[in-house]
């Protein structure tokens, strides 16, 4: 049995760097070597595409296509805290819930007080 490295799941949408100009994937999972996208289009196994971090980006490699998804392996592996940065952002990226007819947000007053400012 051939070993894998642990991968955390995901699903967050990513803007990647194709040879054949920008698209959008989704991210389903990632680990320290690589990761797992959907929605891939125009990209071939072999393509060398840039993988965008927090504040930089890392060049990855497709090892896989199979239907909408591919696997990609980073030229270098992440550090543990790319890896926890990349996990955050699937909370960064979900859309926030819509206010609920009636109700009211937290007096100004109350919301300095809680920590949480809310814009009205």
């Amino acid at each position: 049995m051939q070993f894998r490295h642990h991968r955390y799941a995901t699903h967050y949408p990513l803007d990647l760097g194709c040879p054949k100009g920008r698209q959008w994937v989704i991210v389903t999972n990632i680990h320290r070597f690589g990761a797992r996208i959907e929605d891939t289009q125009n990209l071939e196994v072999g393509d060398l595409v840039k993988f965008p971090l927090e504040f930089d980006q890392i060049d990855a490699r497709v090892l896989w296509i199979a239907s909408s998804h591919a696997g990609i392996r980073f030229e270098r592996p992440l550090i543990d805290t790319q890896v926890d940065a990349m996990r955050q952002m699937q909370r960064a990226t979900q859309p926030l819930p819509p206010r609920q007819r009636g109700t009211r947000p937290f007096p100004m007053s109350l919301a300095r007080r809680s920590g949480t400012f809310v814009m009205q």
